[in-house]
């Protein structure tokens, strides 16, 4: 099969009975552009991840409850950072999507990134080495960066 034969997985995310909007997997395209405009969210949000140990070894029982009541502490924390998310998994990274998403009731967000987190890291073992490698890289790109770069719209977090 080509690549260009591939149809990439997508999930419908239900907001009421009669609307829908549908969700696909993050690639490193959607990734490098959460960095750019969320670099200190991004890099807190992983060392969040990180410490809470997801792994793709974890029993599918106990990883769900525990994915599930950690997108919540991400909305929770990581507001504009999840906002970002959500748009850009629907395929929309446009300011208007990004606010649409960051109003979306908070069952329909965690709906919203628990499917685009089973999409993205559907592999064995996926999250753990993806938030390795993306943890990894922001640690190179932050230190490429001036001490006294000025922080830009959404980047709230710090820079530790």
């Amino acid at each position: 099969m080509a690549l260009t034969d591939l149809v990439l997985p997508s999930s419908s995310i239900k907001l009421d009975g009669e609307q829908a909007f549908t969700v696909k997997p993050l690639s490193f395209d959607d990734v490098t552009w959460l960095v750019n405009q969320s670099l200190n969210d991004l890099d807190d949000a992983v060392e969040f991840f990180r410490q809470r140990g997801l792994d793709g070894a974890t029993p599918p029982e106990v990883f769900e409850a525990t994915v599930h009541t950690i997108m919540v502490e991400l909305i929770q924390n990581y507001p504009a950072l999840t906002a970002r998310i959500i748009a850009c998994a629907s395929g929309d990274r446009g300011d208007g999507a990004v606010r649409v998403a960051g109003q979306l009731p908070a069952p329909v967000q965690v709906d919203a990134l628990l499917e685009t987190f089973r999409l993205t890291f559907s592999a064995p073992g996926g999250v753990k080495k993806f938030v390795g490698n993306v943890s990894a890289a922001l640690r190179a790109f932050s230190m490429s960066l001036p001490k006294s770069l000025p922080r830009t719209a959404g980047n709230t977090g710090s820079t530790s």
